[in-house]
């Protein structure tokens, strides 16, 4: 955590991605796949991880510990260019 603090305005180590919100529900948006009708319950306290991930110029992949949401969405979310690692996946069946 202290090199991440250290290091969040060096833009040679850290990219900075610009989300943009929906008027309608400040935790959602545009960047998220809301078209997708498989994502339409996909938790909202982490659609903003999602969104900044396809925002991203870098590609970079999600990691996932133990959250069972991320399971349950996880073809979804592949299907639309989400790449997830799961860390723990003998916990999430």
């Amino acid at each position: 955590m202290k090199w991440v603090w250290e290091n969040q305005a060096v833009k040679e180590r850290c990219e900075r991605v610009t989300l943009t919100p929906i008027s309608a529900n400040p935790n959602d948006f545009d960047e998220f796949p809301n078209n997708d009708p498989e994502l339409k319950k996909f938790d909202w306290a982490d659609r903003k991880y999602v969104a900044v991930a396809l925002a991203s110029q870098n590609d970079p992949t999600i990691l996932n510990a133990v959250d069972p949401d991320w399971w349950e969405s996880k073809e979804a979310l592949e299907r639309n260019q989400v790449h997830l690692r799961f860390l723990c996946p003998q916990h999430m069946e």
